[in-house]
């Protein structure tokens, strides 16, 4: 039934009230070639899979050796939820799949954490021979090409993912980051996530699914300059479907390296391998290579429901192909979804990306007409103003956010920059 039911369009299981099949999501792979198939063989060496008995999983990446002993850096969550130890960690025991296909059990004594941070080491032992990560301690700059590495749930398989794509300046993906370190509710449905607290300083474009927590960020030339951890979500439940997903509209979030090497002592272990140079300037050769490879990532076209062209929609603009990602928006502003606001939303951003200003106003108009507390749409709203030079109608945005999230300190920035 569910076979046939994937056949019909989503507007006529709407109309009948009929159950919307549950597609799995599937992450398209690029065959990487040339020096980019270097740098992900270069990831592969170093990134573990790290397996829980609670069935779930995420990733880590080999950080020391000392003997037949090595450390695995992850993120706190991986091994212990929840990280704001309010509780004690679960009693799961873990396991670490290495690139050769083996697996050695985690001492649970190993498992070292820190509070506040949503980080950890975890150590096994082996007589194998395992490639040691060098990790890269230096200011990241705008757009600069990085890449994400782990193993993603996908279902009952976990195979491996290595995605592209480009990172903020610290002080630039702090303001972008639509999850600020305030804890009010944006929308009814959606907790905001508290990317600054839990050392989240790191924000990128590449698309990353559960599993791939705990994994690398890596830079152009394959050494770790963080760890991924989450994305930035909100909850999107489809009409007459009872998944309680949360759909990722927006970037993903990693912490960096530095925050690691200060808590290293604390977490009772040394990275073995330690740079400070900044990565030099790509050539137009490779920026050429990676461009190409980011558009021929294939997003999925499987028929549909309103939250899966959402996050479909939000990936194409991740990939920063924004008129096929407008469409993907339309599909699920056409299915009248509840949360019809953050597919205007994620329109109103690819308008935005794409410099057509007047439509993106009329799309973050619809958002906050269709949801009047949905912050992010306000705050976007009053800088596509800004941009449209209309500044009064900018203030006026801008403050009506403001009245909803006074400790946002992200909407005084915009706020100043409209003034």
């Amino acid at each position: 039934i569910k076979t046939v039911l994937g056949q019909v369009r989503p507007e006529v299981l709407t109309a009948y009230n009929l159950p919307i099949p549950d597609i799995k999501q599937q992450i398209a792979e690029v065959p990487l070639t040339g020096w980019l198939g270097e740098l992900e063989a270069k990831a592969k060496q170093i990134t573990v899979r790290i397996d829980s008995s609670s069935g779930s999983n995420g990733s880590g990446v080999i950080i020391a050796k000392e003997g037949n002993t090595y450390t695995v850096l992850t993120a706190a969550h991986v091994v212990c939820k929840p990280p704001d130890k309010v509780r004690p960690c679960e009693p799961n025991t873990y396991k670490i799949l290495t690139v050769d296909g083996k697996q050695y059990p985690v001492e649970p004594s190993t498992i070292k954490l820190e509070e506040g941070v949503d980080l950890a080491v975890v150590k096994f032992t082996s007589g194998e021979n395992y490639q040691v990560a060098t990790l890269a301690n230096y200011p990241t700059k705008d757009d600069e090409y990085m890449f994400t590495a782990g193993y993603p749930r996908l279902g009952e398989k976990s195979p491996w993912r290595f995605t592209l794509g480009q990172i903020y300046s610290k002080e630039k993906g702090l303001l972008t980051t639509t999850q600020s370190d305030f804890n009010n509710n944006s929308s009814g449905t959606a907790q905001s996530a508290v990317s600054l607290t839990g050392g989240y300083e790191l924000v990128y474009s590449s698309i990353t699914f559960g599993g791939m927590s705990g994994g690398p960020v890596l830079d152009s030339q394959g050494r770790v300059i963080g760890i991924h951890g989450r994305t930035e979500g909100q909850a999107a439940i489809d009409n007459n479907s009872n998944s309680k997903e949360t759909i990722q509209l927006g970037n993903s979030l990693g912490i960096p390296v530095s925050t690691f090497l200060a808590l290293a002592n604390r977490l009772n272990t040394q990275a073995q391998k330690v740079e400070t140079t900044p990565t030099p300037e790509l050539n137009q050769q490779k920026v050429k290579s990676i461009q190409t490879a980011i558009l021929s990532v294939d997003v999925s076209q499987g028929n549909t429901t309103a939250s899966q062209w959402l996050e479909r929609g939000n990936q194409l603009w991740r990939l920063r192909r924004h008129s096929e990602a407008i469409q993907a928006f339309d599909e699920a502003i056409k299915q009248k979804p509840k949360f019809i606001h953050l597919a205007y939303y994620g329109k109103g951003l690819a308008l935005g990306s794409s410099g057509k200003y007047p439509e993106a106003i009329t799309a973050y108009e619809q958002a906050v007409k269709s949801q009047p507390d949905f912050v992010p749409a306000w705050d976007k709203l009053s800088s596509v103003y800004r941009y449209s030079n209309q500044l009064d109608k900018a203030l006026a945005a801008i403050n009506k956010a403001i009245q909803l999230q006074p400790n946002n300190p992200n909407l005084y920035n915009e706020k100043y920059a409209v003034l």
